[in-house]
């Protein structure tokens, strides 16, 4: 943040540019795109993956986990079908329509993370500011047009305050076993190599050994 700025600037200036063009470059080139890989991506990601749900097997269920937009303001490319970007990575943006006709009953079982008329930094805003009713009624789209815009926050609310483990379970005690975990999936036949039971253990509920998920 501070000693690599002041040597790009310093060599810029040295280099004869004016103090306006190099400020310019600076700000378009280095603070711009470091701010947004280090605050923006983790920002949207509220709202790409910030529900949690597990099958009672503790498997993560992938329509609650990454979300998908219908009718967004801001998608042009497929970017605010999540779920189609990570389960289905061979449809086409163009077959984005036609696939996710063929989910909604999936969705509609699973009451899904599908919402509506609405960009991906605000429904991260609203998470962010906890406005589980706001979104309930004007965004969430009920598959199943079972529940209650009550039943709906409370649902939402649940979901998002869900935590897989904590920061220091996952920094000191999963990241050091991951591997020995691994090759224990191979050994007792879960999975047939380390590549297969790492991936298993990414959609799987790491604290299963431990109890039960956890809510804030």
């Amino acid at each position: 943040w501070v000693l690599a700025p002041a040597l790009f600037t310093a060599a810029l200036l040295a280099a004869g540019c004016s103090a306006w063009s190099t400020a310019r470059f600076m700000a378009l080139f280095y603070l711009e795109p470091f701010l947004a890989m280090s605050f923006f991506l983790a920002f949207i990601n509220f709202s790409l993956h910030g529900f949690v749900e597990f099958t009672p097997d503790m498997k993560h269920i992938p329509s609650v986990n990454s979300t998908c937009i219908v009718d967004g303001p801001d998608d042009y490319f497929g970017e605010d079908d999540h779920m189609t970007h990570h389960y289905h990575t061979a449809v086409s943006h163009r077959d984005l329509q036609a696939h996710q006709q063929t989910q909604k009953e999936l969705w509609k079982k699973e009451r899904a993370s599908v919402f509506k008329n609405i960009a991906i930094p605000e429904l991260s805003l609203f998470m962010m500011l906890k406005w589980w009713r706001f979104i309930a009624e004007r965004h969430f789209v009920d598959c199943s047009g079972s529940l209650s815009v009550d039943q709906i926050a409370a649902l939402l609310q649940e979901r998002a305050q869900r935590k897989e483990m904590s920061y220091e379970h996952y920094e000191f005690e999963y990241l050091p076993r991951l591997w020995d975990k691994a090759d224990s999936l191979v050994s007792d036949g879960t999975c047939v190599s380390v590549d297969q039971a790492l991936k298993f253990l990414a959609h799987s509920n790491v604290l299963v050994d431990e109890g039960s998920t956890k809510t804030d």
